[in-house]
């Protein structure tokens, strides 16, 4: 990936009050960048069903936490834009979205690695370091294992054995604000 500079931005910044194609709120009263997000992301499937199917659900365990804010939510959608579409930083902060968000989905994305672990390894750290991304991957997390033990899918499994290392990486007991998530997981990941 391409790192974000200054000129990036600036080009970026100049290419959005050009005459850019943008969404608007649509009529069903998705926001832009919801709508956004899911054309990113196309045809690709979560499990049997749309991906749009988990971004609502990553977004819904914001709000069901009481993590509402707008950046937040813009996050919750588009988490994994970088990492599993075509879409780049640039056509993200062409599109609106706040380089705060830009950088919280760039640090959410998995670093290169020969397997899961690796990739892990150099991606936790990344993700400790913004809390924005951090909210974003407990959110994540939190949907996709309460999917898993709902639908009985193989992942549950592979959750419950790395939730020991992700949460020494990524827990702060300082952070009050989180505690109910991590609460939830552990209930979610007891045996």
């Amino acid at each position: 990936m391409k790192n974000l500079n200054a000129n990036n931005v600036v080009a970026v910044q100049a290419a959005r009050n050009s005459n850019c194609t943008r969404l608007t709120r649509t009529s069903n009263s998705r926001s832009w960048y919801a709508q956004w997000c899911i054309q990113a992301h196309g045809i690709q499937r979560y499990g049997l069903k749309p991906y749009r199917y988990h971004l609502r659900r990553v977004a819904n365990v914001a709000i069901r936490f009481g993590l509402s804010s707008r950046e937040v939510d813009m996050l919750c959608w588009a988490h994994d834009v970088l990492e599993d579409t075509e879409r780049t930083k640039e056509s993200m902060l062409a599109a609106g979205f706040p380089l705060v968000v830009v950088l919280a989905v760039e640090a959410l994305s998995d670093e290169e690695g020969a397997d899961r672990h690796e990739r892990k390894a150099k991606t936790l750290p990344k993700i400790k370091k913004n809390r924005l991304s951090l909210i974003g991957k407990l959110c994540d997390r939190i949907a996709n294992v309460e999917e898993g033990k709902k639908s009985g899918n193989k992942k549950f499994r592979m959750y419950q054995e790395e939730h020991a290392y992700f949460k020494e990486i990524l827990f702060d007991e300082s952070d009050q604000e989180l505690l109910p998530l991590w609460q939830h997981l552990d209930e979610l990941l007891a045996a």
